[in-house]
């Protein structure tokens, strides 16, 4: 299972993914919601918030490391109204997150209505296109 985020001028999406066998696949909902719903109800602990900071921070730096991502993120920086080297505080206000925060925005984006994709062939399990 993985989640990413596509971030944009209008709302965004915020997605998760994985991968299983036809025959698994309300099983794997049932999975994705438990994991989604202990988020929202439970949180993460200091220590995975800690760790989830380490990972973006590396990737981030990682990311610039290029002068064509700079000149990308600087550009949508502006476009974003955020200033052009908003991405130099990028440290500090990730520091600044705390578990409070991340509980908030969890029951913010992960209790929306959500659109739910199943590819496989027909007859794969999952939520009817009525649901």
């Amino acid at each position: 299972m993985s989640a990413y985020a596509v971030d944009g001028l209008e709302p965004g999406t915020f997605s998760v993914y994985m991968g299983t066998s036809p025959d698994k696949v309300d099983r794997a909902f049932e999975g994705i919601d438990a994991i989604l719903m202990t988020l929202v109800n439970e949180g993460i602990t200091g220590a995975e918030l800690d760790r989830a900071k380490r990972y973006l921070l590396g990737s981030h730096a990682i990311g610039l490391q290029r002068t064509g991502a700079r000149a990308t993120t600087m550009a949508l920086n502006a476009l974003y109204g955020l200033g052009h080297l908003a991405h130099r505080d990028h440290q500090q206000k990730l520091a600044a997150v705390t578990l409070d925060d991340v509980r908030r925005v969890a029951q913010k984006v992960l209790t929306r209505p959500r659109v739910t994709t199943v590819v496989g062939p027909e007859g794969t399990g999952g939520p009817s296109a009525t649901e």
